[in-house]
């Protein structure tokens, strides 16, 4: 990037790393806790969603994904 130092240049590629990983433990967490729910509800997707406090269409999509 032009007119950027080195060190800024570097801490952009940092904050990128740390995106990816935070966004890798999130979907992780995620998908901890779905499987949980429905370990919970006995696999009631309704319910599982409404714990989860999601609509049943976002759990079948994680699910599905």
């Amino acid at each position: 990037i032009q007119g950027s130092s080195p060190n800024q240049l570097s801490n952009l590629g940092e904050v990128s790393i740390e995106s990816e990983f935070e966004a890798g433990a999130l979907k992780q967490l995620s998908k901890i806790a779905i499987q949980k729910t429905l370990e919970k509800t006995n696999g009631n997707i309704s319910l599982a969603a409404k714990l989860l406090r999601i609509s049943r269409n976002t759990l079948y999509r994680y699910l599905k994904g």
